[in-house]
């Protein structure tokens, strides 16, 4: 999700009733949900029996960050497809025929009730998952890595020929 997308989200308003709980064993994005719900910006996490402290806005932030670092030697590559289309399996297929693996993957509503599909993966240049999730069928919308040129890869093997026949 970009910047752009975070301000164009609407925002819900806070419950009126009391501070929300959640169990210790609540998994983040339920714990993000109740952070929303909440009037001060925190939840009390409880075992059942008692109450095991409180978590704000930017302990959770700082856990959704952590799910999600940064990767300097990956690209990013986001696709769009009705529900029904939707495959984990057959995204991370076309990614691993690129001759790349799937680092992560995260899936965003998008515009008439399609999906928006984000996945980083281990290629700094995008240029080969994309030509194989077309291949797969699947609509590339956006990607971000670093991208060669044709002929910035024609001139990268040339000066590696060159040094080849130096040796």
């Amino acid at each position: 999700m970009t910047a752009q997308e975070i301000l164009q989200l609407s925002l819900r308003e806070p419950a009126a009733d009391s501070a929300p709980a959640v169990a210790a064993d609540t998994p983040l994005p339920a714990v993000l949900s109740a952070l929303l719900d909440s009037r001060d910006g925190t939840v009390s996490v409880s075992d059942g029996q008692s109450t095991l402290g409180s978590i704000d806005l930017r302990r959770a932030l700082q856990a959704a960050s952590d799910m999600m670092p940064p990767r300097p030697e990956s690209s990013q590559v986001s696709v769009t497809c009705t529900p029904a289309e939707y495959s984990a399996s057959s995204l991370a297929r076309a990614v691993e025929d690129a001759d790349a693996h799937l680092l992560d993957l995260y899936t965003l509503p998008a515009p008439h009730g399609n999906l928006k599909v984000v996945m980083r993966t281990s290629r700094t240049d995008p240029s080969p998952v994309i030509h194989s999730l077309r291949r797969y069928g699947f609509s590339v919308t956006e990607s971000e890595g670093l991208t060669y040129s044709d002929q910035d890869r024609a001139a990268e093997r040339l000066e590696e020929l060159r040094r080849y026949f130096d040796l």
